[in-house]
């Protein structure tokens, strides 16, 4: 006799359980096998497609805009050809810089090469020692010592343009040179294949005919008038001058300047919240710049230690062209009262000073009528910032190069330079500060401390 089996209450329940956690693991199961091929598929598209972001704040894992303008210069293949050893500690990085150029410029062109293992190729290209990268492009070679996107973009635009130009600092005048504070700006300049030299136009009739730029920076001493009439003469025949200029020391340009549109007020930049931290108040932080070719690429700040603002002439001449280059913030203005710079009491007197946004550096084109050449005229309303204490500082030295460059006509010189760690602090206004400790010191830990008390009041009364 057949008796039909019927599961208890208890037996089914177990029954459903064991169903629905078999259904779980599978479904568990499923769902890992799908998270996985979606992320094989992320990762095949990835490795095809070469798609990547940069998060620092400087970009210093990517190729930088000027790098990438100067590869578009380019009109042939570009080939590249490294020699590192295996254990070199440089080869990591030679890879991934060769890698962002080919993405960048797909007919570039890259081979290792290790020289213990390739003597006679090593031989073949005159290597020295490891580390070294051979360019070459339309027959011309190149060779750059040491990995970094500054080298190696500037050594192919030297291919493209490899022509030397000459950059000379006006002397006798108490201006920044060489053994004045200028050191590392001359050796960064002759890094940048310029030649660099002194001049004393109290020694000369003319301005040299092979000078690309004239540099006049921070002088404390008067221009005679025979150097005056020798830098009309040099803007007339199409000559490009940098006058980098400190407060009450116009070193009596102030003429020649206001023929190209320029005016020096007799006022300091006084700027007490956006400034260098326990740098002082005549120490502005700046971060407006205009899209001129000088200061497109800038994104750091740029210090100007005792500074003074820039007018324009209105109405401008027809002959001139004048772009603003950078700005102070709103919070600066133009101090007129000496006097109260020096006791360190100075406060905005709306009757006598001069509200911000103020202008630090301007740029002028000057069409000649007579010679047919266009002339190039860069001012700045200090001198320190290009001085070894100061080049290196955030942004400074890229500004300082980058204005020399557009003087001397040679736009692919605007140039990237290496992308270090630098310092860049954040400008907070007193408001942005007290905001920062209230949220950080008090409000954050009240929260924390409220929301603890109630959940231990909750779980008490369970």
């Amino acid at each position: 006799m057949f008796l039909p089996f019927k599961l208890s209450s208890g037996e089914f329940a177990a029954d459903n359980t064991m169903k629905t956690r078999n259904i779980s693991y599978i479904n568990g199961f499923v769902v890992t096998l799908l998270l996985l091929g979606i992320l094989v598929l992320v990762q095949l598209i990835a490795y095809r497609q070469e798609l990547r972001w940069d998060f620092t704040d400087s970009g210093r894992y990517s190729l930088s805009g000027q790098s990438r303008d100067v590869l578009a210069m380019l009109e042939a293949p570009l080939t590249a050809v490294a020699f590192y050893g295996e254990t070199d500690s440089g080869l990591p990085q030679v890879r991934e810089l060769f890698r962002e150029y080919a993405l960048a410029y797909p007919p570039f062109q890259s081979k290792i090469v290790n020289p213990t293992k390739n003597p006679a190729i090593t031989q073949q290209y005159q290597i020295k020692s490891h580390g070294t990268i051979v360019l070459e492009y339309r027959g011309l070679r190149r060779k750059v010592v040491g990995a970094d996107e500054e080298r190696l973009t500037n050594a192919i635009y030297r291919l493209i343009d490899s022509r030397r130009k000459t950059i000379y600092f006006t002397q006798g005048h108490g201006e920044k040179g060489k053994s004045q504070g200028g050191e590392q700006l001359w050796q960064a300049l002759e890094e940048e294949n310029y030649r660099v030299a002194p001049l004393s136009m109290i020694k000369t009739s003319q301005i040299p005919g092979d000078a690309s730029c004239l540099i006049i920076a921070g002088p404390r001493a008067d221009f005679f008038q025979q150097e005056i009439k020798q830098l009309n003469a040099y803007m007339r025949s199409g000559g490009s001058v940098v006058v980098l200029l400190d407060p009450y020391h116009d070193a009596g340009l102030k003429t020649f300047l206001h023929t190209y549109g320029i005016l020096l007020p007799e006022m300091s930049i006084v700027d007490k919240i956006a400034k260098l931290p326990n740098g002082g108040d005549l120490f502005p932080a700046v971060s407006r710049y205009s899209s001129h070719p000088i200061t497109r690429h800038l994104s750091q700040l740029t210090f100007f230690p005792v500074a003074h603002p820039i007018n324009i002439v209105d109405p401008l001449s027809e002959t001139l062209t004048v772009d603003l280059l950078v700005q102070t913030e709103i919070s600066a203005w133009g101090e007129s009262d000496r006097q109260s710079l020096i006791d360190k009491e100075s406060d905005f007197d709306p009757d006598k000073d001069m509200p911000g946004p103020l202008n630090i550096g301007v740029a002028v084109k000057v069409s000649n009528k007579d010679s047919q050449e266009e002339s190039r005229l860069v001012v700045f309303g200090d001198s320190d910032f290009v001085n070894d204490s100061y080049l290196f500082m955030a942004g400074n030295r890229d500004l300082a190069l980058n204005m020399m460059a557009w003087a001397a006509a040679r736009e692919g010189y605007i140039t990237v330079r290496s992308r270090e760690s630098g310092f860049t602090p954040i400008i907070l206004s007193e408001m942005q500060q007290r905001a920062v400790f209230w949220v950080s010191l008090c409000l954050a830990p009240g929260i924390v401390l409220i929301i603890g008390v109630w959940v231990r009041l909750r779980w008490m009364k369970k």
